[in-house]
């Protein structure tokens, strides 16, 4: 985090957030305390004794987190981030602890996409907890489409790539990739070379399939499980070629009913797994 806003030579003010947990990549901490200098974390620990500070901020019985960096959301509070505006979706997400969003966007005409980008662009503008879009079509396969229109979906073309890559540059963060589709391969390199993260997802691949597409630059599987082919012990299909590649990063949704509750607890020892 910066320092944005304190004036050369002013110092920082100290201030020492106290709640009854507080959660970190470590574990969970009873009786816990974060020390904040300016807007930079200090320093963190536990018990009665904790560093000198400006202001003591007692969160009671509270649960301190970090934020949720949320990246694969469509909306919220009836709305879509396809539409006009969608103020009401983002303040909904960060009452609920969300402080980065990566707004998706379902499969539509490519001239519908640039407009979502743009309107996109615009909010980002202006607020910068809203990190880019996840495009999660049009270039998916028609038959594991999911929620998304079969008639805007594409095969990923030059053309096509190109025309996305040039509305939203800057904008697109990451971008969903049916792997069997014609094109998909030279698709996924062109996104990663112009610096956008691509995922396998939507898809009625194979195990080979799916596995070159992350030797092409493919680092995710969108909700793993769901929308592709399940595991089998002599096809392992796209799930199985992304749990054997380290590379590769599980996006999970779980809500106990897309996938079983067992996924989360058999990857919890795996580095690369996005709960969503």
């Amino acid at each position: 985090m910066s320092t944005t806003g304190l004036q050369t030579g002013q110092e920082a003010q100290r201030t020492l957030v106290r709640a009854a947990r507080v959660v970190d990549a470590t574990g969970t901490t009873a009786d816990g305390w974060v020390l904040v200098v300016g807007d930079t974390i200090h320093a963190t620990g536990s018990g009665p004794e904790a560093p000198a500070a400006d202001r003591v901020v007692d969160l009671g019985d509270a649960v301190l987190t970090p934020g949720f960096v949320d990246l694969h959301g469509h909306g919220g509070a009836t709305e879509a981030y396809e539409d006009d505006s969608f103020d009401r979706s983002l303040a909904m997400h960060r009452s609920h602890g969300t402080t980065r969003s990566v707004l998706s966007l379902v499969a539509n005409p490519v001239p519908a996409l640039a407009a979502s980008l743009d309107r996109v662009r615009a909010v980002m503008a202006t607020d910068p907890l809203v990190l880019g879009v996840h495009l999660e079509g049009p270039f998916l396969s028609p038959h594991n489409k999911g929620a998304h229109n079969e008639s805007f979906l594409i095969d990923p073309t030059p053309a096509a790539v190109d025309a996305l890559l040039g509305a939203g540059e800057g904008v697109i963060r990451q971008v969903t990739i049916a792997p069997e589709l014609p094109g998909a391969l030279d698709a996924v390199r062109r996104f990663v070379d112009a610096g956008v993260t691509v995922a396998v997802g939507h898809t009625v691949g194979t195990y080979d399939q799916a596995r070159a597409a992350f030797d092409a630059g493919a680092t995710i599987l969108t909700h793993a499980c769901n929308a592709m082919p399940g595991l089998h012990h002599r096809a392992p299909g796209p799930i199985g070629a992304a749990v054997a590649d380290d590379r590769v990063t599980l996006e999970l949704i779980l809500d106990a009913v897309h996938v079983h509750p067992v996924w989360r607890t058999r990857s919890s020892g795996r580095r690369r797994v996005v709960w969503r």
